[in-house]
């Protein structure tokens, strides 16, 4: 299953619109449930989350695939692992925004990220964020995406750049739902 794919994608939306849950929250409830033959378990998900059989048996592919890519990626060192190194110092106090952050996109399904120097790259098919701090003071993320327009907090960078937009985090941010919501429309974007 390719959980990139635009319809797996449209399922998954209406699915977190029908349950009004995240896929993060509704894989961590399926995964507490332990280990059950997939049949019991979806109907489990169609009877506790008020789903038809067709989303009730995609979301629980869904959940399969994210757990075989998690435990593809926990084979070694993972990106988190690098990317914590670049929090030392000034740039320490970021480290609990970028887990936040990362916490969050890395349960979307498809996402791959990537180390480079000193930020991450968060891919699907194609680049579609960058996370990672510029100084000790700031905390960049960058979207691309043409759809964005720019204001006082989303600023559109010069062309020729690895993003559109920039988003730059000062001491005491949080990955608060605008941002997240930036970052999963520059995602949803990279899927079409």
């Amino acid at each position: 299953m390719d959980l990139n794919e635009k319809g797996i994608q449209t399922q998954l939306r209406t699915i977190e619109a029908t349950t009004g849950k995240g896929f993060a929250t509704l894989r961590a409830d399926i995964e507490s449930w332990g280990d059950v033959p997939y049949a019991q378990r979806r109907l489990h998900i169609a009877e506790v989350f008020g789903l038809g059989a067709g989303h009730a048996d995609t979301l629980g592919a869904c959940v399969d695939e994210a757990r075989r890519q998690d435990e593809r990626a926990s084979r070694g060192a993972t990106w988190r692992d690098e990317a914590r190194t670049w929090f030392t110092g000034g740039k320490a106090k970021f480290l609990p925004v970028f887990e936040a952050l990362a916490d969050e996109i890395g349960t979307w399904p498809g996402v791959e990220c990537a180390p480079k120097k000193g930020y991450v790259s968060l891919r699907t098919r194609k680049q579609f964020a960058t996370l990672g701090p510029a100084t000790a003071t700031r905390l960049e993320v960058g979207l691309n995406g043409r759809h964005f327009v720019a204001g006082d907090r989303l600023l559109q960078l010069p062309a020729g750049q690895i993003c559109h937009f920039q988003v730059r985090l000062a001491e005491g941010a949080t990955a608060d739902a605008q941002l997240l919501e930036w970052i999963r429309s520059a995602y949803e974007a990279s899927l079409s």
